[in-house]
């Protein structure tokens, strides 16, 4: 009968410990869960800041073809104004 309760208490203290080890893994399961989720929010991130950033280099060139565009036009005005005051003097010279 003391063969069998020890027996019987070693059972229970294997099943403690197997229980404890059971909770040690989900733990741990739990915590890599944590760091994957992490990982790809991160990730997500990086991913929408070189969006961005893509778009405002796009932007960024866009914006300055348009610039080029006005001073261009600006400079092809300037050019024919100087162009026709200076016939206008001819004239009158």
């Amino acid at each position: 009968m003391k063969v069998m309760k020890l027996d019987m208490d070693l059972l229970r203290l294997d099943m403690h410990g197997m229980n404890q080890g059971m909770n040690i893994m989900r733990s741990s399961q739990d915590e890599m869960n944590i760091m994957l989720k992490e990982s790809e929010e991160s990730r997500q991130r990086i991913k929408s800041m070189d969006e961005k950033s893509s778009v405002s280099a796009i932007e960024r060139d866009n914006l300055k073809l348009e610039s080029a565009k006005i001073v261009g036009a600006l400079l092809r005005g300037a050019h024919e104004i100087l162009n026709g005051i200076a016939k206008e003097e001819a004239r009158n010279s």
